[in-house]
């Protein structure tokens, strides 16, 4: 070890400068790791599935909803029915 001041202990950055990152915190990535992942994820696959595409779906529908609104309060501004777009609102808002 080289030596250092105070005593031949090393300060704060220098202890950091001496080692390696992957050496101290492992590997960012280790293909043994996610293999061994995807074993114990196998019992669990159908509920991964349905939470994903429920994921998606909630995605997908919160998106489109103001987009539908939208088209919808145009048509009927456009073709001048305002009773039909106040019941419009209310069911959106139920």
């Amino acid at each position: 070890m080289s030596t250092h001041q105070n005593g031949g202990r090393p300060r704060g950055g220098q202890l950091l400068s001496t080692f390696d990152a992957d050496t101290v915190m492992g590997k960012v990535y280790d293909s043994r790791v996610i293999r061994r992942l995807v074993r114990y994820l196998g019992p669990v696959r159908s509920d991964l599935t349905l939470g994903t595409l429920g994921m998606i779906i909630r995605s997908v529908s919160t998106v489109a909803l103001p987009v539908l609104i939208g088209m919808a309060t145009d048509a009927l501004i456009g073709d001048g029915d305002l009773a039909q777009l106040n019941t419009t609102i209310l069911i959106v808002a139920a």
